[in-house]
């Protein structure tokens, strides 16, 4: 995936972050359900670039997803769904969200604003 880059050749992480996130979104989903699958969004993420480093924050990040679910097999299939996503497409970007914001919900579109850090 060509890398998001802004006119500093800085990459854009909330842009990255939109096109992660952005296929689990409905047309239908209010402000509320976009900031849900961004928060898991940026879990997974997140889980995926500390695995090599810190297999062990891996598998807990894992378990606190699938024991919040109410469908547990679906959150660990959609869990290991994404971490698949990340790994093919995003492998290049190793920062971690520190946070996000979704600004607002125009008709069927919407803005998202990230933070992000180097992983340490």
């Amino acid at each position: 995936m060509k890398h998001q880059e802004n006119k500093n050749n800085e990459i854009r992480y909330a842009e990255v972050l939109k096109k992660f996130v952005h296929p689990m979104i409905e047309k239908t989903d209010d402000l509320n359900s976009i900031e849900q699958k961004y928060a898991f969004g940026v879990h997974v993420w997140n889980a995926t670039n500390i695995k090599e480093k810190h297999p062990e924050l891996f598998e807990e990040a894992k378990n606190q997803v699938i024991e919040k679910a109410e469908n547990k097999t679906e959150a660990e299939a959609l869990f290991n769904e994404m971490v698949e996503f990340k790994q093919k497409e995003f492998s290049d970007y190793k920062r971690v969200f520190i946070d996000f914001e979704i600004l607002e919900k125009i008709d069927e579109g919407y803005n998202v604003t990230a933070a992000s850090a180097e992983l340490k």
